[in-house]
């Protein structure tokens, strides 16, 4: 029986120092506010950057990194369809940011980049004069919206900030970064906040088209919250890689019957779906371009005073282009109008003959082309 008090009276004691002392005094604050302060966009970048030296991987063969700071984007050449219709090359881009705001993520409203073209100006089909309209210029090209990337899977969207930071494409907000106190980077910042759900990547995607040109293109991204107050713009350049490139619709030039002595012209059009034997070239990629030509003697040879053939080609109708002349073996001989992007246009090709030995003949024309600066904006 004295057992079994003694057991009671432990069980009370235990009880009675489990309860809980209460502390009191304890001061909580909160500001409210009606407009709050804009959004914060810490960071932003683009991709792919698939025009950097070291695309896909951004180490070089001894480890080291050797990539190009910003992004470069590889235009997609142009294609001809099943009917031989040109297609316009398209390039997918993804815009980027890591946007963060004081009250919470859910105070922030939208965020989007604004793209502009490159300054410089667009020249007229077929000629050297500049277009007074100016039509680049660095002026407005699109504005993309941005949404919150991966919501449900916060370890992708850090995964992308890593991928980009690692890759030198990431441009930092420095007045955002002047006031994080000392010792703290914008990387361990941005890092700490994304794992935390303190702040968000966002992206949106839209092309980059060959009939714009190729050249370097400003990108802001502005952020604003739920009651309309924006944030300064970020800004970097983006790079727009040119592509070089052109398609023709023929393979063979047939001059058909030729007298001797008398120059035989082929005509070209200006559809690359047409009747056969009408030259067209198509300028498939994203910067102007100079076509060239040569060719060889189809075996006519030489006399005592020179060639026994002689060749010329024309960029465009008669009263627009040049008719340049050329001999066999020649370096190539530059067409010097203008063939600009995504615009068929005729040539028109010449032979004169003043000796041959045999009926039929089969030579080789080359044809290349050469860049043609874009004008910058005055």
């Amino acid at each position: 029986m004295k057992r079994a008090l003694a057991i009671g009276i432990a069980l009370v004691v235990c009880l009675a120092l489990a309860v809980p002392v209460m502390a009191n005094g304890i001061t909580t604050e909160v500001d409210i506010t009606a407009g709050g302060d804009p959004p914060i966009v810490k960071c932003k970048w683009e991709t792919p950057d698939d025009c950097d030296p070291c695309y896909p991987t951004y180490l070089d063969e001894c480890g080291d990194p050797c990539n190009t700071p910003g992004t470069q984007v590889l235009a997609t050449p142009g294609t001809l369809d099943t009917e031989g219709m040109p297609v316009i090359g398209v390039k997918p881009v993804q815009y980027w940011a890591v946007v963060t705001h004081e009250l919470g993520m859910d105070y922030i409203n939208k965020v989007y980049a604004d793209v502009y073209h490159p300054d410089a100006m667009q020249l007229l089909n077929l000629s050297a004069d500049p277009d007074p309209s100016g039509e680049w210029c660095g002026s407005f090209k699109y504005q993309q919206r941005l949404l919150e990337y991966e919501a449900a899977n916060n370890s992708a969207a850090i995964a992308a900030f890593q991928n980009a930071w690692d890759t030198g494409l990431v441009t930092i907000n420095e007045a955002w970064a002047a006031t994080l106190p000392a010792g703290v980077t914008p990387y361990d910042d941005i890092i700490d906040e994304l794992e935390e759900g303190l702040a968000e990547v966002f992206m949106g995607e839209n092309t980059l088209d060959n009939h714009q040109p190729c050249g370097t293109y400003l990108v802001e991204v502005v952020a604003n919250n739920i009651n309309g107050l924006f944030c300064a713009p970020l800004a970097n350049d983006m790079e727009f890689c040119c592509l070089d490139d052109f398609i023709v619709d023929f393979s063979v030039v047939d001059y058909g019957s030729v007298a001797i002595n008398v120059e035989k012209p082929v005509g070209g059009d200006d559809l690359m779906v047409g009747p056969l034997n009408k030259p067209t070239v198509w300028n498939s990629g994203n910067s102007y371009l100079n076509i060239t030509v040569a060719q060889d003697d189809m075996g006519m040879g030489e006399s005592s005073d020179g060639w026994n053939v002689h060749w010329a080609a024309r960029l465009g109708n008669e009263d627009q282009g040049t008719k340049m002349s050329y001999d066999p073996y020649d370096a190539p001989v530059t067409l010097p109008e203008l063939l600009i992007m995504c615009h068929p246009t005729k040539m028109d090709f010449f032979i004169l003959v003043e000796k041959a030995t045999q009926p039929t003949y089969v030579g080789e024309m080359t044809l290349g082309c050469v860049r043609v600066p874009f004008v910058p904006c005055t």
